[in-house]
């Protein structure tokens, strides 16, 4: 067999380096929490957070106006801008990548219209870029999922498609403007993924990650199928 030039194996390792510095890295081990903001004065500070997490999801981005495609994030209680900024910025120069978190139990999402995917795409963008979140973390759930017409192949639900476009427009974008992968983690629950193994009577729902997580399998760098 011939071997490569010493040329070409240079340029090889040029690309791989290249290639790798565009990728985001979650640490390895990741020990993943959530911190919650929706408890008033009820919370822990980051500065507080135990050091062996290193993967920390910002739960949850909330609507501006009361719009569910129009994304913001507030500190809860006494935090100001500056300090929340500043305990963000120690936790990651350690190493620990800082996530918002997009969905949960009361903050739905769902884009009905093309309209609403652009506004939900640029208000992400501006929000991690704002903040200097190191990526999102999906954890749509409930009204969130309301998709008629589920298909892991080609996705039926218009709403469905304008989330999974939508989501690598944000990607895309960040990518463009940063040189560097946004992270993309998820956090369904369990009958969102494999509840498409139960009957068709079993409920709205069921498997209504799958089309999701087929479309973004090359995106995303964590999933954490909820135990419940």
């Amino acid at each position: 067999m011939q071997k490569k030039s010493l040329k070409n194996q240079l340029l090889l390792m040029l690309t791989f380096l290249v290639s790798f510095a565009g990728i985001a890295q979650l640490p390895n081990p990741a020990i993943v929490g959530y911190w919650e903001n929706w408890n008033g004065n009820n919370f822990v500070k980051l500065k507080d957070i135990d050091s062996r997490y290193n993967v920390i999801q910002i739960s949850f981005a909330t609507k501006n106006s009361g719009r569910d495609y129009d994304l913001q994030f507030t500190p809860p209680g006494s935090y100001t801008e500056a300090s929340f900024k500043s305990e963000m910025a120690i936790l990651q120069a350690e190493g620990k990548k800082i996530l918002i978190s997009i969905g949960g139990q009361n903050d739905h999402v769902m884009l009905d219209s093309e309209n609403e995917k652009d506004i939900f795409v640029s208000s992400v963008n501006e929000m991690v870029d704002y903040w200097g979140f190191d990526g999102v973390d999906i954890d749509l759930e409930g009204e969130s999922l309301s998709y008629s017409d589920i298909n892991i192949d080609a996705p039926g639900d218009i709403k469905q498609q304008y989330m999974i476009s939508g989501l690598q427009e944000i990607l895309a974008n960040h990518q463009y403007k940063h040189g560097k992968k946004l992270l993309l983690t998820m956090a369904p629950e369990t009958f969102y993924v494999i509840g498409a193994l139960s009957s068709p009577g079993a409920g709205a729902y069921r498997g209504a990650y799958l089309p999701m997580i087929e479309a973004l399998r090359n995106d995303i760098d964590m999933l954490n199928v909820q135990l419940y």
